[in-house]
């Protein structure tokens, strides 16, 4: 036995579990009741060089009890499921805000923030709301005959609105104002705009065809915006 080291002896062990089996895990302190002698006591209770010295040997070395252990998918969604059933009070909210107030985070770097985006093109659980202007785009798509995907990943760039894999091309609706559209919105937004254009750019570069439509074209006919890709594709 190193010095300094704390083991416990398999007849130790084998009591330990026993008395945790009777009493049952995690509930050896359940109903105790201490005074307000002992309370202090505890509150005001330091350990020695000694001890802190023993307790860091002790420590040191320990493995994470999830060392090692790979998931099952069944498990990984099990657990997500159950994080997304998590929901903080309003009481809980505002503390967690006067908490983190005036923290400053440290800065993402350029690899960091490239993974996250990726992480997020290509991940399949993530759920999409259908726009106005996407449901009329799809009418018209079903209406047509005309064999469609919708929310695809591609290049790990982007998430096309509505992808026609018998054409390789690729459509997307732009709201007018979140995508700077530059007869009603042209001072918002700017970001987007260059988001966009790097987007069909690197698209176009392995050969798809982009057809982005505004808001206010899609509303005005979406006949007229689907003609502009077959008119030049049959």
């Amino acid at each position: 036995m190193t010095k300094g080291l704390y083991i416990r002896t398999p007849e130790t062990r084998k009591k330990m579990s026993e008395s945790a089996k009777r009493v049952g895990f995690g509930k050896w302190m359940l109903g105790r009741k201490f005074s307000k002698e002992t309370i202090e006591k505890m509150k005001n209770r330091k350990h020695s060089e000694e001890t802190k010295k023993k307790m860091g040997n002790s420590h040191r070395g320990n493995k994470h009890h999830f060392f090692g252990k790979h998931l099952s998918e069944e498990h990984r969604k099990r657990l997500g499921l159950a994080h997304l059933k998590k929901h903080h009070s309003k009481e809980t909210r505002i503390k967690i805000g006067i908490a983190n107030r005036g923290k400053k985070h440290k800065p993402m770097s350029d690899v960091g923030k490239y993974n996250i985006k990726i992480a997020q093109i290509n991940n399949h659980n993530r759920s999409f709301k259908n726009t106005g202007i996407e449901l009329k785009i799809e009418a018209e798509l079903q209406k047509r005959n005309i064999n469609y995907q919708k929310q695809v990943p591609l290049c790990k760039t982007a998430i096309v609105d509505f992808y026609l894999p018998e054409y390789r091309t690729v459509i997307q609706c732009d709201g007018c104002f979140y995508h700077c559209c530059p007869t009603h919105y042209p001072q918002y937004h700017q970001d987007k705009k260059e988001r966009d254009e790097n987007q069909d750019k690197i698209l176009t570069f392995n050969g798809f065809n982009i057809y982005r439509f505004w808001e206010h074209e899609i509303n005005e006919s979406v006949e007229k915006c689907i003609n502009k890709i077959f008119i030049k594709e049959v």
